[in-house]
């Protein structure tokens, strides 16, 4: 957590691009990896971000979530 910790003291943004690849048939399974591989990191970043004095201003999370749908 350090190194993380360090690395956003100067920053004056965060973009958080993590997350599971979504191009896969959809199971149960899956979904909730998806889901797990957005949800764990942004709880690390938060945890990081409480111990900096003046964090980023900008935090910015892209995750790509898509529907499958069969016969298309």
């Amino acid at each position: 957590m350090g190194d993380l910790v360090n690395a956003l003291k100067d920053a004056t943004a965060l973009v958080n691009l993590t997350g599971k690849n979504v191009n896969q048939r959809p199971t149960a399974r899956h979904r909730a990896e998806v889901m797990q591989s957005r949800v764990d990191p942004v709880k690390v970043l938060g945890q990081a971000l409480r111990q900096i004095d003046h964090p980023p201003v900008t935090w910015l999370d892209f995750h790509l979530w898509q529907r499958w749908r069969p016969n298309l």
